[in-house]
């Protein structure tokens, strides 16, 4: 039976090959090799920091993509990292942990991906995993029941989510409940 691990593997995989395949194959001469990635980091990397919500909001907005979160979780701090990737990731660090803790803490990572949907759709069709659509069309997948890591993508939006909890199965569940939104603008 595959493990999240796995799935996440796969999915990672699958999007560096799908990319990569894009700039191969682009017959359009107007295409550069950034075209695969319809939004390329727009800042520079920002190593995990604390932040408030209103800095969330400033920091999110100037991406120029989507990013999404989880709210404010009471007793929980936000942590922001940007990697080089374009990467965007949101931790809830309990009360002691500090910004870079490398314990295993909820988190919200919004990747710029071009194919985010079929991303979720393709993740969908393994075996033992669960799908849905929601309300507005957005796609949500997860490799099992079981699972701590679980996908979103809301049509339109070039970003692939992922949402990921130490806790089994929690992931999927915050995802379905509605709870998983943009981070507001400022």
């Amino acid at each position: 039976m595959p493990t999240a691990r796995t799935f996440l593997v796969a999915i990672i995989l699958a999007v560096a090959g799908l990319g990569t395949w894009l700039i191969v194959t682009n017959d359009d001469p107007r295409a550069t090799p950034t075209s695969a990635s319809p939004h390329p980091a727009t800042a520079a990397a920002i190593p995990a920091r604390l932040v408030t919500p209103y800095e969330l909001s400033g920091l999110a907005a100037d991406l120029g993509y989507p990013t999404y979160w989880l709210g404010e979780r009471p007793g929980q701090q936000l942590e922001w990292t940007l990697r080089p990737d374009g990467a965007a990731i949101v931790r809830y660090l309990p009360g002691g942990a500090t910004p870079g803790d490398p314990g295993t803490f909820l988190s919200v990572a919004s990747y710029p991906l071009a194919n985010a949907t079929d991303v979720v759709d393709q993740g969908g069709q393994r075996p033992g995993a669960l799908s849905d659509v929601l309300p507005g069309g957005a796609r949500t997948t997860t490799s099992s029941a079981e699972a701590t890591n679980a996908y979103f993508a809301a049509p339109d939006e070039k970003v692939l989510v992922e949402v990921y909890t130490p806790d089994p199965g929690k992931a999927y569940s915050l995802i379905r409940s509605g709870q998983l939104v943009m981070v507001p603008g400022p």
